[in-house]
């Protein structure tokens, strides 16, 4: 039997007071961009930390009024726990797509901003 694990996570973007609805997937994608630092004496590879890159791409049905460009606070809140958030966030990419006899969906990709 699947989990439906996911059914019940939320989305809030640009205020903690507007929940996306019509929810069907959610992406939270966070890495660290190691820097190489090995030099020619290394044996093996040696990187140290560098700035994280954090990507979310939603997918929602129908269309959503936001514009790319928009900036805001955004949530996420996993339905079986945890939660996610960027205090400033860009909506730097939408499509929306659909065919005949199937449903709109939208997909928003949102990335870190100053």
């Amino acid at each position: 039997m699947a989990n439906d694990g996911f059914k019940g996570s939320t989305i809030t973007f640009p205020t903690t007071s507007n929940t996306e609805s019509n929810l069907l997937s959610i992406d939270f994608s966070e890495t660290g961009n190691q820097i190489d630092v090995s030099n020619e004496d290394e044996t093996t590879m040696v990187y140290a930390p560098g700035t994280k890159d954090i990507n979310v791409t939603v997918e929602v049905t129908g269309v959503p009024t936001h514009t790319v460009g928009t900036t805001g606070a955004l949530g996420i809140a996993w339905f079986e726990g945890g939660t996610e958030a960027l205090a400033k966030a860009l909506l730097a990419d939408r499509s929306s797509s659909g065919s005949f006899g199937d449903k709109i969906t939208t997909s928003m990709t949102f990335v870190p901003t100053v």
